[in-house]
């Protein structure tokens, strides 16, 4: 294997990660051929007509889940946890959106009152659209609605100009300006996602996940790269291209909400899709719960 281009350290970090988390590693990996296997049962499920815009969606959600949990073990096998957390955090947005097509949301007794007015105050659902159809057409539209947004900043012709105008004025007409509104400068909800992971019962994950992890994206985080020696007269600063022991305290807490999440994202789908995964999940979650009792 070429290592030239390797930072410091770097075998020497991979041969202490892949031996500190051997036993989580091992989980991960078995939940990655689990996903691969609900991919293939989901492929080979029946699709009814009217399922045909949702299943696309959630297929799509689930082979980009797939993939970010196999880039959050790599990450963890090569010694790159900050990277592992802010795919985390990704995993909960898939699920977020998983849920927001599949799942309906929580009874109004049980919303909170910033949730409830919140719902409240969104537009009402067109008639000739189901709650999950509708859902199903905001969370497709989305990108096209992005893309509308950012136009100024790209060059168009005339016959880009013209499609990107007649695809904006069709999703108008679909579900009206109010939604429209709401896709353009908010998200496919139009609610906060502390809203919607309460809507959908992932306010745990949210305090977890999107909560704590998203510190790793900060400025601040960049201290944990740096170590200063106060012995001297004059501190020294040392570079660390590889984190030391001393700062992996959270690294296992983050891998297991990983795997929770991707765990929760395969049942959801092998249950409404009806696959034959039920008791393999059931299974993996005993054995995973386990462990991570017995690691605390």
């Amino acid at each position: 294997m070429d290592t030239k281009y390797w930072l410091p350290e770097e075998a020497e970090n991979e041969k202490f990660y892949n031996e500190f988390l051997r036993n989580d590693l091992m989980f991960l990996r078995e939940l990655l051929t689990i996903g691969l296997e609900c991919s293939t049962a989901f492929c080979q499920s029946p699709t009814e007509d009217s399922q045909t815009r949702i299943k696309t969606l959630v297929g799509g959600i689930l082979v980009r889940e797939i993939r970010r949990l196999r880039l959050l073990t790599i990450a963890y096998e090569k010694g790159f946890p900050e990277n592992a957390s802010i795919l985390t955090r990704s995993l909960f947005e898939g699920l977020l959106g998983e849920r927001f097509l599949l799942r309906e949301p929580i009874a109004d007794e049980r919303c909170s009152d910033k949730l409830l007015k919140a719902r409240n105050n969104l537009p009402s659902i067109p008639d000739s659209f189901s709650r999950k159809d509708f859902h199903s057409y905001l969370y497709a539209a989305l990108p096209s609605v992005n893309r509308e947004r950012t136009r100024s900043l790209i060059v168009l012709n005339e016959a880009e100009t013209k499609n990107a105008d007649e695809e904006i004025n069709e999703i108008k007409q679909v579900i009206g300006q109010k939604w429209f509104n709401i896709l353009k400068n908010k998200n496919y909800s139009g609610l906060t996602i502390k809203q919607l992971s309460e809507n959908y019962e992932m306010s745990d994950y949210y305090e977890k996940v999107y909560g704590i992890q998203s510190s790793s994206v900060h400025a601040s985080d960049a201290l944990q790269f740096i170590e200063i020696d106060h012995s001297t007269d004059s501190s020294e600063i040392s570079l660390m291209f590889c984190l030391k022991p001393k700062t992996l305290h959270n690294v296992p807490e983050a891998m297991r909400l990983a795997g929770g999440l991707s765990g929760q994202l395969f049942q959801d789908i092998t249950e409404y899709f009806k696959l034959d995964l039920k008791n393999k999940l059931l299974n993996f979650r005993n054995r995973y719960a386990s462990h991570v009792n017995s690691t605390k």
